[in-house]
C-alpha cells in the first residue's frame, strides 16, 4: 500500500470521524458487534475484538482517537524510531517523542500498541540495541503493549537469532526498572527459517517474551506448535477478504491486525470482518 494513499485516506477519515453522526454510527456499530463477539483475555489484557488495525497505517498516532470509532479491539502504532527520519522511503518516522506527545494529546481509551524499531543510521550491534531501548524506554508509560520490529531492511539483513536476543534482553532488563508490566512482543520478517524461529522460541521460552507478531503461515503453524500455543499470536498483514480473520484464527493466531486491506476498504470492509466472525 503506497504512503500516499494511506495519508489520503487517514486525513479524509480524520475530517469526517470527527464530525458527531459520524462518530455516532461508528459507535452503533462497534457496540453491536461488542455484544456478539466474546471479550479475549490475551498476556493479560482484555480484547473487545480479536481484530486490531496493525502497524504501517497511523504511524506516528496521528488519528487513534478517529480509528478507535470502527471498533478495532486495539490500534497499533508504528514503526516508531527513536529519531525523526520522516522521509525515509521505508519507515517514515516522526520519531518516538513527537508519537508520545500527539498520542497523549488525543481522546483515545482503547488499547494502543507501539510498534519499536532503531534508526536507519544506527551502524553497529550497540547502536541498534541502543535504539530500541530509547524507544521502549520513552514510550513505556504511553501504550498498552509493545512490539519490537525487526522486518525493515537495515535490521532484517543482519538478523540472526543472537542479535534478536541481545535486543531483548536489554529492552526485558529495562522492563524491570518499572513497577507496572507491560508486554513485548517479537515482530519477526517473513521467510525465517524454522532452525531460526526455533531458536528464537528457545530464548523466549526462557525469558519473559509475551508472543509474536507474524505474517507468515507457516511460521505460525510452527510457534504454535512447538509451543503447544504458549506463545499468544498476533497475525499481521495477512487479510485480503474478510473471511481470512477467521480463518487465522482457527489457524492459530490469537489477534489479527489489518493494514492496506482497511485502507482499500474501510468501515465497509471491518463490518463484513465481523458479520464473519458473528456467524462463526
Amino acid at each position: 500500500m503506497a504512503i500516499k494513499s494511506t495519508k489520503t485516506f487517514l486525513r479524509v477519515n480524520s475530517l469526517l470521524g470527527r464530525l458527531p453522526l459520524v462518530r455516532s454510527i461508528h459507535k452503533l456499530f462497534t457496540n453491536r458487534h461488542g455484544v456478539i463477539i466474546p471479550d479475549k483475555e490475551i498476556f493479560g489484557i482484555v480484547f473487545k475484538t480479536p481484530v486490531g488495525l496493525g502497524a504501517d497505517i497511523d504511524r506516528n498516532g496521528d488519528y487513534i482517537d478517529v480509528l478507535s470509532g470502527y471498533g478495532f479491539g486495539h490500534i497499533c502504532i508504528g514503526p516508531l524510531t527513536p529519531s525523526q527520519q520522516e522521509n525515509d522511503s521505508e519507515v517514515p518516522s516522526k520519531g518516538i517523542k513527537y508519537a508520545i506527545t500527539r498520542t497523549g494529546e488525543l481522546p483515545f481509551n482503547g488499547i494502543l500498541a507501539m510498534d519499536l524499531c532503531c534508526n536507519r543510521t544506527a551502524a553497529s550491534e550497540e547502536m541498534i540495541i541502543r535504539d530500541y531501548n530509547v524507544a521502549f524506554s520513552l514510550a513505556y508509560d504511553f501504550a498498552d503493549f509493545f512490539i519490537l520490529d525487526f522486518r525493515p531492511s537495515w535490521i532484517s539483513s543482519q538478523l540472526n537469532p543472537s542479535l534478536i536476543a541481545n535486543i531483548a534482553d536489554s529492552v526485558l532488563e529495562t522492563r524491570l526498572t518499572y513497577d507496572n508490566y507491560k508486554p513485548v512482543l517479537l515482530r519477526l520478517p517473513s521467510g525465517m527459517s524454522v532452525a531460526m524461529l526455533d531458536e528464537i522460541l528457545s530464548f523466549s521460552r526462557m525469558n519473559r517474551i509475551d508472543g509474536f507478531v507474524l505474517s507468515d503461515k507457516d511460521a505460525i503453524a510452527h510457534i504454535y506448535e512447538q509451543s503447544s500455543g504458549h506463545f499468544p499470536i498476533i497475525s499481521a498483514g495477512m487479510v485480503r477478504k474478510d473471511t481470512d480473520v477467521s480463518a487465522l484464527l482457527e489457524y492459530g493466531a490469537d489477534l489479527v491486525e489489518i493494514s492496506s486491506s482497511f485502507v482499500n476498504g474501510g468501515g465497509k470492509f471491518l463490518n463484513k470482518i465481523y458479520k464473519s466472525l458473528e456467524q462463526k
